[in-house]
């Protein structure tokens, strides 16, 4: 089982935060409108951010290095 390089425990898994970006407005009418750039583009998400379930540092921001760590043994 693979250890936190952080915290030093041992991990089977990664917490992971999915961050959009978008802009929140109001149209001429007051009424209110979230566009966000995984809506506007397609996307399934801007940014992932892979933590430490123990100390909740942050660890990996690219999905397969995220992987390789819990593949080590």
């Amino acid at each position: 089982m693979p250890k936190c390089p952080k915290c030093g425990k041992e991990i089977d898994e990664l917490t992971v935060k999915v961050i959009d970006h978008g802009s929140l407005y109001l149209d001429s009418d007051g009424k209110p409108h979230l566009d966000l750039v995984s809506d506007m583009y397609g996307l399934n998400y801007v940014e992932t951010i892979f933590s430490c379930p123990e100390c909740g540092e942050e660890l990996f921001k690219a999905y397969r290095e995220a992987v390789n760590f819990l593949q080590k043994r």
